[in-house]
């Protein structure tokens, strides 16, 4: 699989009990996983261990449009956390995955007061 942002490599990284696998990109560190992952990996410790990325290089590739599902093919939505709405990734829409930039996640577990303002700063992605 190859990371639809930066276009290089992705490895399977494994985290949690067993099955539960997060494909890295080995250049730029972005992200790609289930959507139910989502929902584990949210506000836990596991989140800032599987993202190892630099956020300066995920904020500069999180100004990439229109990437495409790696595992379909399909175009991705770009979709908000509802939380966090400084936080945009890309969502595919028949349900293979969601994709992270470097930083995103960590950021994600981590809910402080400075998100809050960071989410009247930004506002919630068109």
């Amino acid at each position: 699989m190859d990371c639809p942002k930066c276009e290089n490599e992705m490895e399977v990284v494994r985290y949690g009990a067993g099955d539960r696998v997060v494909n890295r990109c080995t250049s730029c560190h972005g992200m790609f996983f289930k959507p139910v992952d989502l929902k584990r990996l949210k506000n836990t410790y596991k989140a800032e261990i599987l993202d190892a990325g630099s956020a300066k290089v995920g904020r500069e590739l999180n100004k990439v449009e229109n990437i495409d599902c790696p595992e379909c093919g399909t175009r991705m939505e770009k979709v908000h956390d509802d939380d966090q709405n400084h936080i945009w990734y890309e969502s595919c829409p028949t349900g293979c995955g969601v994709y992270f930039d470097a930083g995103e996640l960590s950021d994600l577990s981590q809910d402080t007061f400075m998100d809050v303002v960071k989410g009247w700063i930004v506002g919630k992605r068109d």
